[in-house]
């Protein structure tokens, strides 16, 4: 009886990599076929679909006259040079409310220089004292489109602070979107 189950295990034995081998050759061939098929059916397609898109192109682009077209590419050019244009262009008009609406009542600027290449914005100007002029160093610290300040100079002087500072705005002011 021990050989019996020996002989079946050894027969077992051996079918089992035969079944594996014809398996795996049974998908190696169906990954042939379906490369080859799609490399020279599907591609021919797919070559011939493009081959009429270009001829209709072509009968598009005969009933309408080369001067025409030539028109259309110059117009096409300058819509897209000025878009460009007006993507980089910088926008400053927001940026005289967002001085107004954060400066105290009791400060007055005698000049403001603007410098959009710094993003920076120079101020002189008056406050009453150096209590309003902190309470406006404060506003400027709290004020969202502001991203760094610098006092560079304050005086007492005739009762009145004479004041310098410069801010650095952030990018996002200048931009016109």
């Amino acid at each position: 009886m021990d050989t019996q189950n020996l002989l079946e295990r050894e027969r077992m034995t051996t079918v089992w990599p035969w079944r594996l081998f014809v398996t795996s050759l049974i998908v190696l061939i169906a990954a042939v076929l379906y490369y080859v098929g799609l490399a020279f059916g599907y591609k021919t397609y797919l070559n011939s679909g493009i081959e009429k898109k270009d001829v209709e192109i072509a009968e598009l682009a005969a009933l309408i006259p080369k001067e025409d077209q030539a028109r259309l590419m110059r117009f096409y050019n300058q819509i897209q040079s000025l878009k460009n244009l007006l993507d980089q262009h910088v926008v400053s008009s927001k940026i005289l409310p967002l001085i107004e609406k954060n400066t105290n009542k009791k400060i007055f600027y005698n000049k403001l220089d603007l410098d959009v290449a710094q993003r920076s914005l120079n101020l002189d100007g008056i406050a009453e004292s150096y209590q309003i002029l902190a309470q406006q160093l404060e506003a400027f610290k709290q004020t969202p489109g502001v991203e760094r300040f610098l006092l560079n100079n304050s005086q007492f002087n005739q009762g009145v602070v004479r004041f310098n500072v410069t801010v650095v705005l952030k990018s996002e002011l200048f931009k016109s979107k």
